[in-house]
């Protein structure tokens, strides 16, 4: 397996774009200056954010694109590959953001990734769909080290929208926030650890 480094899997609540492009911006410039391959899925508009926090740290986004050393997705087009008859499907998970994980650590860089297609799920009410995300990104870190920040606004990770959710095939979820706990849980990090300007939790 290459050797590449792991930092944990964290969690970042925030309140405002500000806060998120100052953390992610921070998270992603320390591994490129440090000569890691740095990853983010995101969506546009958090995208075009991360890439002025970068460019205000003082990145050469061209030069870290081209030396393979920042790789951006859209999250909304990477969830639409992950997606069949609208469910998740771990086979295109696999092949698709997997693959690009296992290319990254070939490089024998460390590698570190800042996804937003959690967060996209849990605000469009698919509550399960989230939680089996999180299990699939779990399982891809104990195939390979590497460290990831995840984000979550705070004005939708509390119980803002309807407490139960359903399925057609499963029955009634927790309440939201409990959820959200299980989430956490899921990845290896406590409820406690998933705090606003937290980078690092217990790792998996």
């Amino acid at each position: 397996m290459p050797a590449v480094a792991d930092i944990g899997h964290a969690v970042q609540f925030y309140r405002e774009d500000a806060e998120l492009f100052d953390t992610v911006g921070t998270f992603l410039a320390d591994g490129i200056r440090n000569g890691e391959v740095s990853i983010v899925i995101a969506t546009k508009d958090h995208l075009r954010g991360f890439d002025n926090a970068l460019v205000a740290a003082g990145v050469d986004l061209a030069a870290a694109r081209e030396n393979g050393l920042l790789i951006s997705f859209d999250a909304d087009a990477a969830l639409a590959r992950l997606t069949r008859t609208g469910r998740l499907d771990g086979a295109a998970f696999s092949s698709t953001f997997g693959d690009v994980m296992r290319r990254a650590a070939e490089t024998r860089r460390p590698v570190r990734a800042c996804g937003e297609m959690v967060s996209l799920l849990w605000d469009a009410g698919d509550v399960i769909g989230a939680i089996e995300l999180e299990a699939l990104c779990n399982e891809l870190r104990r195939e390979m080290r590497f460290s990831m920040l995840c984000t979550r606004c705070q004005r939708y990770a509390g119980c803002t929208r309807p407490s139960w959710v359903t399925s057609p095939t499963r029955s009634p979820l927790p309440p939201r926030r409990a959820a959200w706990s299980e989430m956490c849980s899921c990845n290896g990090a406590t409820s406690r650890s998933c705090r606003a300007g937290s980078h690092s939790s217990s790792a998996s």
